[in-house]
């Protein structure tokens, strides 16, 4: 039975868009984002890691985690969905993307059926909610500054994605 002070997600706060990216940053940001991963996952009996699978580097983040899951099998992988429309208007290649990697994890999860103006929002508040481990990539210099009413309690791993 996993903890829930085991359960960590994942938030894209990057102004930079992931496929402004060249394969040099990309590689650097996998290995990075990959290196902390792997740190928690050794540290922990089991972890359950949670995408909001937004396109960019929620879901190069998910992929990720399914590459690790083939080696640890401590991993449980839940999408965290604002509704059943977040991928209509996406481009034909980040949909197979998204629908590739919802066919692989261990639990969709909608917060809601319908689409409403405020899904992201609830979907970011249940992803923090239900995590004691934030994974934030983001080129913004000392982002959680600004941001101490949320910290509390929370190990924020930081993903410089300003290279």
């Amino acid at each position: 039975m996993l903890k829930l002070n085991n359960a960590c997600c994942v938030l894209d706060y990057s102004f930079r868009k992931y496929d402004c990216f060249n394969a040099q940053e990309i590689g650097k940001i996998h290995k990075k984002f990959k290196g902390e991963l792997e740190k928690l996952l050794k540290r922990e009996n089991s972890v359950k890691f949670i995408s909001g699978m937004n396109v960019g580097f929620e879901m190069f983040a998910a992929k990720i985690v399914l590459e690790l899951k083939e080696q640890y099998k401590n991993i449980v992988f839940e999408c965290a969905l604002p509704d059943e429309l977040q991928a209509v208007g996406w481009s034909e290649g980040d949909r197979e993307s998204y629908y590739n990697i919802l066919g692989k994890c261990d639990i969709e999860n909608f917060i809601s059926k319908r689409s409403y103006i405020d899904n992201m929002k609830k979907r970011n508040k249940y992803m923090l909610s239900s995590s004691k481990n934030v994974f934030i990539f983001t080129d913004i210099p000392n982002f959680l500054h600004n941001k101490v009413n949320n910290v509390n309690s929370k190990n924020y791993i930081m993903i410089n994605t300003s290279l």
